[in-house]
């Protein structure tokens, strides 16, 4: 029986290392991601320099490249482009070591070779070839051989057509005849400083341009060495059944990811594939997505009972589902009239169209048809829908608690069934002691000073000290279970690993959105140009952005109202705020300063004085946490340095419960949706997780 007992502890403590050494692998290579696309996007802007002041130097007494000194121009131009791709491809071997080493390295100190199983991944990752027939030395020369052929394109072509007009015109003036105004306008086309903005720019501008498609590759290339190393090492672990498919936390739209991840096709639980073989991450270029993996005694009898297809997924999907996963409508339409395969859902629509007309099928007549809504499957559950609390006494100095709740439900806009079935097994405290301060939770008491229970300022603080006591009660029910993976600071559940990553991913994923809207903006701004990506850069994109639109209409109080119906860019943090009729917008020229995004001075720029409704201080709150308070503001970044390891955790999920406290379809639930998907699906996991008991 000892023998039993001490196996049966070795075997889990090696499963919790694995899970610690997994978590802290993710976030270290979400840090590479970042570290290595950084140090690549400054590697082509010192190129871009670099460039713009050889094509300058070329230029004659009159600023004008001169045809017999192309040949040599462009031999400087492609020194300094073999100059950037020896430092890229370095870069990119080092990261793809650093990735194996990372994946690799989970599997230190319980018997395995990492050290071997890391450089052998990262050798396949070299010697990989993708199903378009291309090794990742092929993506690497074509990615240089396309920016010299666009930036030699761009020198021979001013330089030959300058001299031409230039020549055109001496013969013009020779004869005594007017120079054209068309051959006039060409005349400059080969200046130096136009020729330098012009063919350097082409380095980084553009949807195709060179930097960008090696970002692609960096980002792609970086994180298969880490899954290779990772899987490699993993499927000999005792207790192994499988690798779960985890959606990117940069996944911006449904795609074929969200099967992948969704769907249990093997009867392990969704998203989960028996071997590297059957697994089919990573399911597209450019996904900082991952796998991790799962013991065969996570995986539960309903996980066995509820093996499925992917036509019986794709089934149980909305029509919207449906068509991001299929790619478009007319295969949505296909399905849905039962002639799509399972092994025709990757298969592009123009092969299929041909197939099915081969088949006799009349493709025109395909019509999309609507699928069942997506449901949230939950367990029916038998509560107390109103908790037992005491009643308020006539008289007495405080509050309670159920005062509280009666007024949301009376609210009739929140989805109180969340709060009503959590109380029901953690009943909130039943009084709340007034306090001189602000309103605060500590060791188990809500202090509301005054607080006020018809108030939406009283009912928002309430919800959100509540979600602090739901933190903290949750994590040590988890406790007495024993089902925790690490220690949780002050026995909040959101400091625990998944909490953690799970707000590291949405930092990520804000910081993306933001790069985005920049790269948009860049092309919008001339002098943005050689500005690179900072909060300080983010936050001049907007303010130009916001400007033209004050510009537009007229006045700064038009340029607030008419912020409701369109934001430059759309996709700013904020936007959905000004967006919402439920916020009375009470200082127009806050408003613009929040569609720019900045702050003024030390004070934030969301608050409930500008903004009558409790949470806007919510969405402010919760993006500080997320991002260090880069985005947003609430609490300090010295108030999180003071409470380590679990401050941003607690606020975060504190926020989060508010706004997720509304239905479904709400601008608190799209900004959920949107700006934090991965810390949202974590507390609305944790909570159905106490509802279901």
């Amino acid at each position: 029986m000892t023998g039993v007992a001490l196996a049966t502890n070795a075997r889990t403590a090696t499963k919790a290392a694995i899970k610690r050494g997994t978590n802290a692998a993710q976030v270290s290579m979400r840090k590479l991601d970042r570290d290595a696309l950084n140090d690549l996007e400054a590697l082509y802007l010192q190129t871009r320099t670099e460039i713009e002041n050889v094509i300058r130097s070329y230029g004659d007494d009159r600023g004008s490249l001169r045809l017999d000194t192309m040949q040599q121009l462009l031999g400087q131009v492609n020194g300094r482009l073999r100059s950037l791709e020896l430092a890229r491809d370095q870069m990119l071997w080092d990261g793809i070591d650093q990735a194996a080493k990372y994946g690799a390295g989970v599997y230190d100190g319980i018997g395995l070779a990492s050290f071997q199983v890391a450089e052998e991944a990262a050798l396949f990752v070299r010697n990989f070839v993708a199903e378009d027939g291309l090794q990742l030395s092929d993506r690497l020369w074509r990615n240089s051989n396309h920016a010299r052929e666009i930036m030699g394109r761009q020198i021979q072509s001013a330089i030959i057509q300058g001299h031409n007009a230039s020549k055109a015109a001496q013969e013009y003036l020779a004869k005594g005849i007017t120079v054209p105004t068309d051959l006039a306008d060409k005349l400059g086309i080969a200046n130096a400083h136009g020729v330098a903005k012009v063919a350097a720019g082409t380095l980084m501008q553009g949807d195709d341009a060179p930097y960008w498609q090696a970002r692609r590759v960096f980002r792609t290339e970086i994180n298969r060495a880490h899954g290779e190393a990772y899987m490699a090492g993993g499927e000999q672990v005792e207790g192994f059944v499988g690798w779960r498919f985890l959606l990117s936390p940069n996944h911006p739209r449904v795609d074929i990811c969200d099967m992948h991840a969704s769907a249990n096709l093997y009867g392990l639980g969704p998203g989960v594939y028996p071997n590297r073989s059957a697994c089919p991450w990573p399911a597209h270029p450019n996904t900082l997505s991952f796998v991790e993996m799962v013991f065969d005694d996570e995986v539960t009898a309903d996980d066995r009972a509820g093996k499925q297809d992917r036509l019986d997924w794709l089934g149980s999907q909305s029509a919207s589902v449906q068509t991001g996963v299929l790619g478009s409508q007319k295969k949505q339409a296909a399905f849905n009239a039962g002639i799509l395969k399972q092994n025709e859902i990757a298969t592009p629509w123009r092969v299929l169209k041909n197939r099915f007309e081969k088949r006799g099928i009349d493709v025109a007549k395909l019509m999309p048809v609507p699928g069942p809504p997506t449901a949230i499957i939950a367990k029916p559950v038998a509560v107390n829908i109103k908790p037992n609390l005491p009643t308020l006494e006539p008289g007495s100095p405080n509050r309670r608690s159920n005062e509280f709740f009666d007024r949301w439900d009376q609210a009739g806009t929140f989805n109180s069934d969340t709060l009503k079935k959590s109380a029901a097994r953690f009943h909130a405290p039943g009084e709340i002691p007034k306090t001189t301060g602000g309103a605060y939770y500590s060791n188990g008491k809500i202090h509301m000073a005054g607080k006020h229970p018809d108030t939406l300022s009283g009912q928002g603080t309430m919800r959100h000290e509540y979600g602090h006591y739901l933190d903290d009660k949750i994590g040590l029910w988890k406790e007495s279970k024993g089902e925790h993976e690490t220690t949780f600071y002050r026995n909040y559940i959101s400091s625990g690993r998944k909490g953690t990553a799970a707000l590291e991913a949405d930092d990520v994923h804000i910081r993306q959105l933001q790069e985005n809207y920049f790269k948009g903006a860049k092309k919008r701004h001339p002098s943005l140009a050689k500005r690179r990506f900072s909060s300080g850069a983010y936050n001049q994109a907007r303010s130009l952005d916001v400007n033209d639109f004050i510009r537009e209409h007229g006045d700064v109080a038009s340029a607030a109202a008419a912020a409701r119906k369109q934001l430059p860019g759309g996709n700013d943090i904020f936007d959905l705020l000004l967006k919402s009729p439920d916020i009375e917008i009470t200082n127009d020229h806050a408003a613009i300063l929040l569609a720019n995004g900045k702050r003024y001075g030390d004070t934030a720029i969301l608050c409930e004085s500008m903004f009558k409704h409790p949470d806007a201080g919510h969405m402010a709150d919760l993006a500080g946490a997320v991002t260090r308070n880069r985005v947003g503001w609430g609490h300090s970044n010295a108030y999180y340095k003071q409470r380590s390891g679990f401050g941003r955790q607690a606020e975060a999920f504190a926020n989060t419960f508010c706004l997720l406290d509304y239905k479904a379809g709400t601008y608190q639930r799209e900004y959920m949706r949107t700006f934090v998907p991965n810390f949202s699906k974590f507390v609305e996991d944790i909570l159905q997780e106490v509802i279901d008991g």
